[in-house]
């Protein structure tokens, strides 16, 4: 299933470790072709972040605690990037704080007309802000049917799944530069529903099972 999803988020082959022991392509191809994959952001297709969930609203929560930690590998240069699909389609709770740490338009008119006193400014050249506060506190939370009949509704279906089990979400990323370095953070968060798959180590077990299963 994991290598099923992660070939149409790609649309491209899955491994490219050793490849020089496949084919008689040069090394400096194969490094060129891996300058090319970083300057056009092609996820790594070794590895990914897979987060697990009773529902969709509980594997976006976990997910959500990922994108600090991902920043941080960012920033230790451990990877070039990720695609966290919480930052397209945020938990149910993130978007009722977000909502809530918003003043209401009458609040936020009286405070510009307060801020105002003793300038040159008009209150009414805020008047698209406060529209805006306006428009957003009637409009409904975002969720998968938001995204539907749109050119991202095929990544959020390929990039969270869900079954009778619950929900899982694929993190893919990019640009792995130091993978010792992501196992431990991903380590660190202590939670067994989020976990760094190995999808070539997983492919060798499945063709190893299927070997044994066929003697």
């Amino acid at each position: 299933l994991l290598l099923g999803l992660m070939f149409l988020i790609s649309g491209r082959s899955l491994f490219n470790d050793d490849l020089a022991t496949l084919n008689p392509v040069s090394r400096l191809q194969l490094e060129r072709d891996l300058e090319l994959q970083r300057a056009f952001r092609v996820p790594d297709m070794r590895w990914l972040i897979l987060v697990s969930g009773e529902s969709e609203e509980d594997a976006l929560a976990r997910s959500e605690i990922l994108k600090p930690k991902l920043n941080a590998l960012k920033a230790r240069h451990a990877l070039s990037g990720y695609d966290l699909v919480s930052d397209l389609l945020p938990s149910q709770k993130t978007q009722t704080l977000r909502k809530q740490a918003l003043p209401l338009p009458d609040t936020a008119r009286r405070a510009i007309h307060q801020s105002l006193k003793g300038t040159p400014f008009k209150s009414k050249a805020f008047d698209p802000l406060i529209h805006d506060l306006e428009t957003f506190g009637i409009l409904a939370p975002l969720s998968r049917s938001t995204f539907k009949g749109t050119l991202l509704e095929s990544k959020l279906d390929a990039q969270i799944v869900n079954t009778a089990e619950g929900t899982s979400i694929l993190v893919p990323l990019e640009g792995i530069e130091d993978i010792h370095d992501i196992q431990t953070t991903i380590q660190s968060i202590a939670d067994h529903e989020i976990r760094l798959v190995d999808l070539r180590g997983a492919m060798r077990s499945e063709e190893h099972t299927s070997e044994l299963q066929s003697h």
